[in-house]
């Protein structure tokens, strides 16, 4: 199955800019203002950098970047907005998967089944610059554009092509998984806890007590949790003072 990722990252953000009768300052968090209990729905590129997070309190955001300008989220402008976009759309497939609401995380990410679709449109590059047309009076700013065979690929391929098309061929899932293996992508298995765990386990109730199995993964899950309770520990020190 092929798929087309389009990411438009800090949307809410980027049709704010769009529609502002003046530029924008660097430093914009999108939620409320700072005394309000409300928390940060998007940010701008540079107060990210500061630290400025989505889902933070608003009262958060401004002890990160004090010289921000916050403003209200226009959560049914965003929506709007979304949804024409997706109408567009909806005119090359009926396979769209994509969240129109602002307030979910995946706001902004939409995912095309374009299998079969170069019988009316042509090949990948010309189905894109045709769904790009559609969708650039609507979402402003050039989107990551990705094509795979599975989710998580073609996702991969929009971040490594940063704003360009970027696809992987066409294939079974060893055509994905030779495309993915150069990546850094790859290292995030070895640093992740279930890895050694269900290695563990499987030796356990599968193939019985396998020291040469068991006992390394044993000692890296021991030496993650090590390393998360000492970490912990000095961020959650209390002083009296």
């Amino acid at each position: 199955m092929r798929l087309l990722y389009l990411d438009w990252p800090h949307l809410p953000h980027r049709l704010e800019v769009a529609r502002a009768s003046a530029p924008l300052p660097e430093l914009v968090v999108i939620g409320g203002q700072p005394w309000e209990p409300a928390s940060v729905l998007d940010a701008s590129p540079a107060a990210v950098r500061l630290g400025v997070r989505r889902d933070q309190p608003l009262g958060t955001a401004h002890r990160l970047a004090p010289e921000a300008h916050f403003m209200p989220a226009e959560r049914d402008h965003y929506q709007r907005t979304m949804e024409r976009a997706l109408d567009a759309l909806a005119a090359f497939t009926p396979g769209i998967e994509a969240d129109a609401d602002p307030a979910e995380r995946a706001f902004g990410q939409v995912l095309l089944g374009i299998e079969g679709l170069h019988r009316l449109w042509g090949d990948d590059e010309r189905l894109v610059e045709r769904v790009l047309d559609v969708v650039r009076g609507v979402l402003p700013g050039q989107p990551r554009i990705g094509i795979g065979n599975t989710r998580f690929g073609a996702q991969v391929a929009a971040v490594v092509g940063r704003g360009r098309l970027e696809k992987i061929a066409s294939g079974d899932a060893g055509v994905e998984a030779a495309y993915l293996a150069p990546l850094p992508i790859r290292l995030l298995a070895r640093v992740m806890p279930a890895r050694y765990f269900v290695s563990s386990l499987q030796t356990l109730f599968l193939a019985g007590d396998v020291p040469s199995v068991l006992v390394p993964n044993v000692l890296v899950l021991a030496a993650m949790a090590t390393a998360l309770f000492v970490a912990l520990t000095r961020a959650t020190r209390v002083r009296l003072e």
